[in-house]
């Protein structure tokens, strides 16, 4: 207990009556608490004696005599008494009567002492000098006594205890910290603390708080809600109505609607709003205050904490947004997710899978989130298996992909893909399975329109003999349409050979320029045309037509190279044998001196072979065949009947 306690101490006695009567009822039992040790001590232990049981003093000459007294008080004494002597008449009473209760061990003892002195002789003489008068023994219990007196001091301390205790909680309860005077400058350093802490936490968490006084419309703020509205808390001090004209004009209305709570309702508050201070962007506070009153009830100021959202609130936005990209993206992609639980009812399902299953998520009216809604539109040829697959997932914790149909509740017929991905939780137990659903019916009808392309193109190919390729630079790998395989005398279902392996068929004579020709498209990245010879499986030679196209990457390199090839054995053939049996012919007009000619109609550009032009006397292709040209080597006495045969047989052709 240091001097401030004291100090209270003294206060609460001069002020409290109460208190003043617990120190009064305190002090009472201070005081009284030995009486009851000096009441017990002074009850005296009484001895009656008759002609029987003489007693144990008596008067001689009207005196007691003294040798007994001392006897008896030095038996007191050895048993740890007090002796006091007094006269009382004798009254008859027995012994016992006489005695308290408990006392009967003392009697006893003095008892036994009083036999020792008879048996002595000691009191023979007493006898004899027999007296009315009756000598009463006090004896008081010294130890008696000083247990009464420190059990009555112990009960008091008690009670004083209680009592300080008491005083000291309801201190205690007053003041919430009760620090010895020594320690005072650590509290204050531990308060500066807690209040430095307190502002780097409304800092760190943009929270401010304030009050604000209705009567005259000044707010007190913390720095940091300064720092919100951006003021100076050292300087200019906003009142309430100055800083409401930063609210945004769109919020101002709400604003004050819901700030009269606590007045209209006593009930506190809770909004949130943009505010736009005088330099900055467009900031978003969440606000909430109460009302806080006097003793009579009534409202004298309303406390509050504002917190910047700005950033949680640009989050949402851009969360908004990235959903409606996603649902967007689905929408255009055709996807759906979902997810759903170990109770078959769908957690999650978006509008594009309703969709998906031809329901209008914003104006239909939608089936329950059951699996059993989805299964109930598969189409009945896939059911198994999609089941199946799905209670292998449930079960075995296995990923999954697949392709099935279903029908929408149009009828209509769809293909989709779903792909599947259960999720655990931290034991490892299978909680749900979240996926994706994807409308794959445009995609399954160009896959049937491209095969059905690829079966006209390999037809076609087939019928034209045109293969075509693809050869990889680097990994001198190439791809092989199945016409080019049988161009090449190949198995289409067997390896393909690289493009060495491939390349060392060519016909030797043309081996140089068909690689010289490769290269020097990879070289300088441009198209070309050739033709060589190719000597398949079984040696017979082939006559190839080549046109290639080099393929680069983002990065200018050339990476493969595309090309069809032209079977053109049959055409080589074929104009072999024309050229051979036009050197015939040319050789029986040469010996026969006949020349053969034509003239087509429209252009009436004749055609002559080259024994014609050596009839005429001339070098084949020396000049331009036009009608007049070969009019004027006609000799001008057959011209003009010439010209009318020719004419009779343009006009009436033989048939």
């Amino acid at each position: 207990m240091d001097r401030g306690d004291l100090i209270d101490w003294r206060r609460n006695f001069q002020s409290s009556p109460r208190f003043r009567l617990a120190a009064l009822v305190l002090a009472l039992l201070l005081v009284l608490s030995p009486l009851p040790g000096l009441a017990a001590g002074g009850d005296p232990l009484v001895l009656v004696g008759d002609n029987l049981s003489p007693p144990v003093e008596f008067l001689k000459d009207g005196k007691p005599a003294g040798l007994n007294v001392e006897r008896i008080q030095t038996l007191a004494m050895a048993m740890g008494r007090e002796v006091q002597i007094r006269l009382m008449p004798f009254a008859g009473r027995p012994v016992a009567s006489a005695l308290g209760k408990g006392d009967a061990a003392l009697l006893a003892e003095i008892n036994r002492g009083i036999a020792q002195l008879e048996a002595q002789d000691a009191l023979a003489d007493m006898r004899q000098a027999w007296s009315p008068q009756t000598v009463i023994l006090v004896i008081h219990d010294k130890f008696h006594n000083i247990l009464w007196i420190i059990g009555g001091l112990a009960v008091a301390a008690i009670l004083m205890s209680i009592l300080l205790w008491a005083f000291f909680l309801r201190r205690r309860m007053a003041r919430p910290t009760v620090v010895p005077r020594g320690y005072r400058g650590d509290l204050e350093a531990m308060v500066r603390q807690r209040t430095n802490e307190l502002s780097e936490a409304q800092r760190i968490g943009r929270i401010g708080h304030w009050r604000w006084y209705p009567d005259s419309d000044v707010v007190d703020r913390s720095e940091e809600m300064c720092r919100l509205i951006g003021c100076d808390r050292r300087g200019e001090n906003p009142s309430g109505e100055m800083a409401d004209a930063y609210i945004h004009p769109d919020d101002l209305a709400r604003y004050r609607a819901v700030e009269r709570l606590p007045f209209d309702t006593g009930e506190p508050y809770m909004i949130e709003y943009r505010y736009v201070p005088e330099q900055g962007s467009v900031r978003f506070f969440r606000e909430a205050g109460h009302a806080e009153r006097d003793s009579d009830g009534r409202i004298v100021s309303v406390f509050g904490v504002t917190q910047d959202i700005t950033v949680q609130k640009q989050a949402e936005q851009s969360l908004q947004a990235r959903e409606l990209q996603l649902a967007e993206a689905q929408r255009i992609g055709k996807i759906g997710h979902w997810e759903y639980g170990q109770n078959d009812s769908y957690l999650d399902w978006s509008d594009e899978l309703w969709r998906i299953l031809g329901f209008d998520p914003d104006s239909d009216t939608l089936p329950d989130r059951r699996f059993e809604t989805y299964t109930s539109m598969i189409h009945p040829a896939d059911a198994r298996r999609v089941l199946e697959v799905r209670r292998k997932a449930r079960e075995d914790g296995q990923e999954y992909r697949m392709e099935h149909r279903i029908r929408q509740r149009n009828g209509a017929i769809r293909w989709v893909r779903s792909e599947g991905h259960p999720e655990c939780d931290s034991d490892g137990n299978i909680v749900s399975i979240f996926g994706v659903t994807q409308d794959i019916t445009e995609q399954k009808m160009a896959e049937a329109a491209l095969r059905e392309r690829e079966g006209a193109l390999s037809e076609a190919q087939r019928l034209g003999h045109i293969g075509h390729w693809r050869w990889f630079v680097e990994t001198d790998s190439v791809e092989r349409s199945e016409e080019m395989y049988r161009l090449m005398g190949l198995d289409p279902s067997g390896p393909s050979p690289s493009g060495k392996e491939g390349d060392r068929r060519v016909h030797p004579e043309d081996k140089k320029r068909y690689f010289d020709q490769h290269w020097e498209a990879v070289k300088t990245k441009k198209p070309f045309i050739h033709e060589y010879r190719y000597l398949n499986e079984n040696g017979e030679v082939r006559y190839f037509k080549e046109s290639a196209l080099p393929e680069v990457d983002s990065a200018g390199t050339v990476v493969s190279v595309f090309g069809i090839t032209l079977d053109l054995t049959e055409q080589k053939l074929v104009e072999e044998a024309l050229r051979k049996r036009s050197e015939l012919l040319s050789e029986a007009q040469r010996i026969g001196h006949m020349g053969h000619w034509r003239i087509p109609l429209d252009t009436e550009i004749a055609e002559w072979s080259d024994e014609l032009w050596r009839i005429y006397g001339l070098e084949p292709g020396s000049a331009e065949l036009t009608r007049e040209f070969t009019t004027g080597l006609i000799h001008e006495d057959d011209c003009a009947a010439v010209v009318l045969q020719r004419r009779n047989v343009a006009e009436h052709p033989v048939a």
